[in-house]
């Protein structure tokens, strides 16, 4: 299998980079036995696809509120593989990613983690996806408004609220245009790169876009269920924990950005349905 050496701006990133450097020679290749026989007890491994503010937590814990799977969280940043392999002793990337396998696959077999597009590379690299097989899925939450999102990312990378949960710290959050058009640029970029993967590696992601999530979970949960092999995954609204963060000063945001750059919105006789998947 040919690798996948290096994707300007995206891959290798901070976690390739760190978690290399943590395990040293033998980082990609230490515990391989360990997570084949870990990969092969399971009927789907499912891949969050996801970009900072595009609403992927709340879709992994929609997708686990019945309990059928376990909630996908953010396991390949470097501190997450760092602290646990240092506790546990692992030896490689392939040993750690055997024990989440091992910790996290709900009772029918389905395991699922989130990654970012420099994180995808690292699974391809090091040979997790090429061993599932018939067995992988993938799933792209993107949203409908990027504005609204580079917004949302500008205000918690401010305030380190990245959840509803979150306490985050006390910070001036002024208006800065330049910087959410930076945002909205590398988030942009960030999508473009799955696009571009999901060609290279011949799959067809199930999309999921977050407006669509918000206002009915019960029929994207479902829809993505089956996707994953799981007949009638339910929502449970008694289970979610998140809430929307988006407030005042959001729309204060978007008022004021779009008045610095938007023209007047002319509709013309015909409009434009969106696609109801």
């Amino acid at each position: 299998m040919k690798q996948i050496a290096g994707f300007p701006g995206i891959y290798p990133d901070v976690h390739q980079e760190r978690i290399a450097a943590h395990f040293g020679a033998g980082w990609n290749t230490e515990g391989l036995a360990k997570l084949e026989a870990e990969l092969a007890t399971l009927k789907t491994f499912y891949v969050v696809c996801f970009t900072n503010r595009c609403g992927s937590n709340f879709l992994a814990q929609a997708l686990a509120s019945d309990g059928r799977i376990k909630q996908a969280g953010e396991n390949l940043n470097f501190d997450s593989v760092i602290n646990q392999s240092t506790r546990h002793g692992f030896k490689g990337f392939p040993e750690y990613m055997a024990w989440l396998v091992n910790r996290l696959k709900g009772k029918e077999n389905v395991f699922g983690c989130k990654a970012s597009s420099g994180q995808m590379l690292l699974l391809y690299n090091t040979g997790v996806l090429e061993r599932l097989k018939g067995r992988l899925q993938f799933i792209h939450i993107t949203r409908r408004h990027p504005v609204d999102q580079a917004i949302s990312m500008y205000i918690a990378s401010k305030t380190k609220r990245w959840t509803s949960i979150d306490t985050g710290i006390e910070a001036e959050l002024a208006y800065e245009p330049n910087e959410l058009l930076r945002t909205m640029e590398a988030l942009s970029r960030q999508n473009a790169t799955f696009a571009v993967l999901f060609d290279l590696f011949g799959i067809k992601a199930v999309p999921v876009q977050y407006e669509k999530l918000i206002e009915d979970p019960v029929k994207v949960v479902r829809r993505v269920g089956r996707n994953l092999g799981l007949a009638n995954l339910r929502y449970v609204a008694d289970k979610i924990v998140y809430e929307r963060q988006a407030d005042d000063l959001n729309a204060e945001f978007r008022a004021r950005i779009h008045a610095d750059f938007g023209i007047e919105t002319i509709r013309g006789a015909s409009t434009v349905e969106d696609d109801d998947t």
